[in-house]
């Protein structure tokens, strides 16, 4: 509080990461997910209250997400088609996989998440680089849709 008082703040309020999430989006209920480096956590929402009873708590993250992705790019002999030269891992030494999420961890966040406001039927681009990018602009786009009859 002594920072608060020294901002010039009359008072402050405590609310629940969910709660602030579904302020923040402009929602009033939702599913919030809060997907952490070593954990994640699943709350649903309802008229900015969370449910009683709702919450799970999971002990996996980011950092799962990355070890998964690159089994499967392994797995699958994708690696050799990412836009970067990942280092060689040896056998499971702890250290190596590090260095290697740490390379695949920018490839997630650029790859997975969620476009609120983006067309979910829009295809996904990929540049030069190989690496995705948003679908063009909504206003750029021209309307595939034939007209309706009796309106020209």
């Amino acid at each position: 509080m002594l920072l608060g008082e020294q901002l010039g703040f009359i008072a402050a309020i405590v609310i629940e990461e969910a709660t602030g999430a579904c302020l923040g989006a402009g929602v009033p209920s939702a599913c919030v997910v809060d997907l952490g480096s070593q954990r994640s956590s699943v709350c649903c929402v309802d008229e900015l209250m969370p449910m009683p009873g709702c919450r799970q708590i999971l002990s996996y993250g980011g950092d799962d997400l990355d070890r998964q992705l690159l089994w499967l790019l392994e797995r699958h002999a994708l690696a050799s088609r990412l836009p970067f030269t990942l280092p060689t891992t040896v056998d499971g030494c702890p250290e190596a996989v590090r260095q290697v999420v740490r390379h695949l961890s920018p490839l997630r966040h650029a790859a997975c998440h969620i476009e609120m406001h983006a067309d979910p039927l829009a295809p996904t681009y990929l540049d030069g680089d190989g690496l995705p990018l948003a679908p063009p602009d909504a206003s750029s786009r021209t309307s595939a849709k034939p007209p309706v009859a009796g309106m020209a």
